[in-house]
C-alpha cells in the first residue's frame, strides 16, 4: 500500500493532489487547520474516499501521525498557504505579527516538517516530498513585498537539501504555481466574474488560460513516482508560460 502525506487538504494544491494520489493508487493522509474538529475530520473522509483525515496540528508530529497509518510514507506534499490578502501585505507598516504569521505559515512550517521526515523516509529507503511554493518565489513582484521573500526560503530549502538528501533516496522537488485554478488564490468564481483578471491571463500567460488542477495533480503524481530522480532539487514552474 502507497502511503501520502499532504498537508492543508483543502487549500490552494491540496484538492488537486488528494484528488491525483487517491486515483493513483495512494492512501493519502490529509492534515488541514479544520481537521482539528472531528465532524470535519468524517466529511472530509466521507466526500474524498480512500483518504485518512490527521486531527493532528504540528507539523514536525505529522509525520509520526501518518505513520499510524502505514509502514513507509512515499510521499509528502508540502503545500503550504497563506489567505488572501496576506499574500500581498506590503514591507511598510505590516505588523510584526503579521510578519512573523507569513513566515510561520510559508517558510517554518515546511522546514520542521521536512526536518522531522528526514529520519524516517531515510530508513524507509527515501520518499519524494514535493513542497508547492509560488512562482514569486524565483520572480518577486513588487505588490508581494514580504510572500515573495518566504515563498523563496522554501525553494532555497528545496534546492539546499537535495545537495545532500538525495543520496538517501529522499528527493525533494518545488512546484511555484502562478495563474493556477484553486480554491485559495485563483477560485473558479474569480475567473467567472472578473473580466480583468481574464484580460491579464490572455495578455500576460502564454498558454491563454489558467492551469487545471488536473494538470497540477498530473505534475505532483509523476514527480511522486520518482521514474525521473535525476530531476531532483528542481523548482518546476506550473505557469503557463508566465515564468519561463
Amino acid at each position: 500500500m502507497k502511503i501520502a502525506l499532504v498537508t492543508h487538504a483543502r487549500h490552494f494544491a491540496g484538492p488537486a493532489a488528494v484528488e491525483a494520489l487517491t486515483r493513483d493508487g495512494y492512501t493519502v493522509v490529509c492534515h488541514d487547520a479544520s481537521f482539528a474538529d472531528a465532524a470535519e475530520r468524517q466529511r472530509f473522509e466521507s466526500e474524498n474516499p480512500g483518504t485518512v483525515a490527521l486531527a493532528e496540528q504540528k507539523p514536525e508530529r505529522l509525520v509520526d501521525a501518518t505513520l499510524q497509518h502505514g509502514e513507509a510514507i512515499d510521499t509528502i506534499v508540502s503545500n503550504d498557504y497563506i489567505p488572501r490578502p496576506m499574500n500581498r501585505l506590503p514591507i511598510e507598516g505590516t505588523s510584526e505579527a503579521d510578519i512573523r504569521q507569513m513566515f510561520e505559515a510559508l517558510s517554518i512550517f515546511p522546514i520542521l516538517l521536512l526536518q522531522s521526515a528526514i529520519a524516517p523516509l531515510r530508513a524507509a529507503g527515501g520518499a519524494s516530498v514535493i513542497f508547492i511554493t509560488s512562482s514569486v518565489g524565483k520572480k518577486p513582484l513588487a505588490y508581494n513585498p514580504l510572500y515573495g521573500p518566504a515563498r523563496a526560503a522554501t525553494v532555497a530549502l528545496v534546492e539546499s537539501a537535495a545537495k545532500t538528501l538525495s543520496r538517501d533516496g529522499i528527493l525533494l522537488y518545488a512546484i511555484g504555481p502562478n495563474f493556477f485554478n484553486n480554491p485559495t488564490y485563483f477560485p473558479t468564481s474569480d475567473w467567472e466574474n472578473n473580466p480583468e483578471l481574464r484580460e491579464r491571463v490572455e495578455r500576460d500567460v502564454p498558454l491563454g488560460r489558467l492551469g487545471r488542477p488536473d494538470e497540477m495533480g498530473a505534475l505532483i503524481t509523476f514527480l511522486a513516482s520518482r521514474r525521473a530522480a535525476p530531476i531532483v532539487g528542481q523548482f518546476f514552474a506550473f505557469t503557463g508560460g508566465y515564468l519561463p
